[in-house]
């Protein structure tokens, strides 16, 4: 697929300019044209359009319009066939900023009639509309066909028609020269002959090609392409074999995300800062009062409530962790957690000795899965830990090998030996991965919690670990991120994965410290560490693109 200026592009027909445009022709594959299957979408290069992309993040209005009696072929269908067109173009909205809602009151933008015919349809590029068209006027055509096996399914018709909805164009006509197709003369005999194309739809259609320069990006030929025709290995000596696709390709899932970049929208998240210093004084002065036991004398805790875009059905999983601690004792111990999580709001509580600063983020998009892991047992007593490793199964099986990201919650480390923790995802498979949790040096470490991020590897959402080391006194230390974004970055997460402290560090003296900061301008990772500090790492969720255009 091709990439112009925010559009994924399979090379469809459509005005770049006034003075140089192509003609601009609404998609026409049918498999098979005849007279009694006329051209009912207007003739575009006509008319005066507009030229731009949706905006991510756009609702778009679609609306099924009844036959026209002045249309020839259009007919009504039965409403189990518009459900197959409702389930298939939101197929596309699983992987895009963008969201179709179908025969809602208000204009639409995407109209659709329904025609007689063999399985096939048309439709206008994006927002290429003409201005004089109202909402009586179809901006999309699909003959639902008779499902002989000679046709495309109607989901790969309704799928292809809103990626040209969406500003997609045909793949064959890739402009790439990676993607070049060496075409045979018998090309329109085969085109006239099984798709009923006539030498200047094959020309619009199948051959004609994009100056390169036109576009931002563009990727090798994808033959598994929704966006692309069937090509016959007998009209190429390219060796090229293609048929109706069924379903979106890799390349597809990809060049949709950039072209409509999740953004902010893929979740929400925020930052806060849990100070347990001043309560644990308190808390130590009210049992130095106290005789016995501090019975009713709770443990200091704190908890603060954080909202955010309502869920529909069931509450979301809520990631949390630490990304920066400060311990002044000799034991290091924190707890922090999603509690009482609903459908518009949830609180973090935070116990431990020290003072936090922790992280949250609740995915609204189904390609992104949260979980969290505790080694606490049912009896609530800590255990010692030197190494173990759980397996971790994701509720729902990815179609690729996912990004999975883990952020520290709980755990207790106590004096005098070295104070470290490494938590990582490893051997990540579609269906879990393995979580390898491990003490540092001689560390005395006891029960662990974390929590995990599991993501498609897309363009708009990135997912890593940066890494810091040293041995210095008062470090100071900046790690630049190992990606350089050709989108601005929305909004970043992130968490303490790993971290260890030689016993120098040791809380007494001085503060045990540990905090990381994103630079966003800079597209860096600050951070700042106290005497005896050796590694950390920490894990992060970019997202990219949000809903500026670009």
């Amino acid at each position: 697929m091709c990439l112009k200026d925010g559009i994924v592009s399979c090379v469809e027909r459509y005005s770049r300019d006034e003075e140089q445009a192509p003609p601009n022709h609404p998609d026409e594959e049918q498999v098979a044209l005849s007279d009694s299957e006329p051209e009912l979408l207007p003739r575009p290069q006509e008319l005066a359009l507009k030229r731009h992309r949706w905006k991510p993040g756009s609702k778009l209005n679609v609306r099924f319009l009844p036959a026209s009696e002045s249309i020839e072929g259009t007919m009504d269908v039965e409403d189990s066939v518009k459900k197959k067109v409702e389930q298939a173009a939101n197929i596309w909205t699983q992987h895009a900023n963008i969201c179709f809602v179908f025969d809602q009151p208000g204009d639409a933008e995407i109209r659709i009639r329904f025609a007689k015919g063999s399985c096939g349809g048309e439709s206008f590029i994006g927002m290429d509309i003409p201005t004089h068209f109202t909402q009586n006027d179809h901006t999309m055509l699909i003959r639902p066909g008779s499902n002989t096996i000679f046709e495309p399914s109607l989901q790969a018709v309704v799928l292809h028609e809103f990626g040209h909805a969406l500003g997609a164009v045909h793949e064959h006509q890739n402009p790439n020269p990676k993607a070049k197709i060496k075409w045979k003369k018998n090309v329109y005999e085969y085109y006239e002959t099984w798709h009923g194309f006539s030498k200047t739809q094959v020309d619009t259609q199948i051959l004609e090609k994009f100056n390169l320069d036109d576009f931002n990006v563009c990727s090798p030929l994808d033959t598994k392409s929704i966006m692309i025709y069937p090509i016959d290995i007998r009209i190429n000596d390219s060796s090229i074999h293609s048929v109706w696709p069924e379903n979106l390709s890799r390349v597809d899932i990809d060049y949709i995300g950039r072209a409509y970049p999740m953004g902010s929208n893929a979740g929400d998240g925020g930052f806060f800062s849990f100070d347990l210093t001043s309560l644990n004084r308190i808390y130590n002065l009210v049992k130095k009062k106290i005789k016995g036991a501090p019975k009713g004398v709770p443990v200091p805790l704190q908890s603060a409530m954080f909202s955010y875009s309502k869920f529909k059905d069931l509450p979301p999983n809520v990631a949390v962790g630490l990304c920066g601690f400060r311990f002044e004792g000799e034991n290091l111990h924190v707890r922090v957690g999603a509690k009482r999580v609903g459908t518009n709001h949830f609180d973090i509580e935070a116990t431990g000795e020290g003072d936090f600063d922790t992280v949250w983020f609740a995915p609204n998009n189904p390609d992104l899965q949260v979980g969290s892991y505790s080694t606490w047992g049912d009896e609530g007593t800590p255990r010692p830990i030197k190494k173990c490793d759980i397996p971790v199964k994701f509720d729902k099986k990815f179609d690729s090998r996912p990004l999975v990201i883990v952020w520290l919650q709980d755990f207790e480390l106590t004096p005098p030996k070295d104070k470290g923790v490494r938590t990582t995802a490893v051997k990540v498979t579609t269906d879990g991965y393995t979580l390898q949790i491990r003490s540092c040096g001689n560390s005395d470490l006891r029960d662990v919690s974390v929590s995990w991020i599991a993501c498609p590897q897309r363009f708009s959402i990135d997912m890593g670990i940066c890494r810091f080391q040293s041995g210095s006194q008062g470090t100071e230390l900046e790690e630049m991120l190992q990606k350089d974004y050709d989108m601005p970055i929305t909004a970043a997460y992130y968490a303490v994965s790993s971290f260890e402290f030689d016993s120098k560090g040791d809380g007494k003296d001085e503060p045990l410290l540990f905090n990381v900061e994103l630079q966003k301008e800079k597209k860096s990772f600050l951070a700042k560490a106290s005497n005896g500090f050796r590694s950390a790492e920490v894990s992060y969720l970019i997202l990219l693109g949000g809903t500026e255009d670009t």
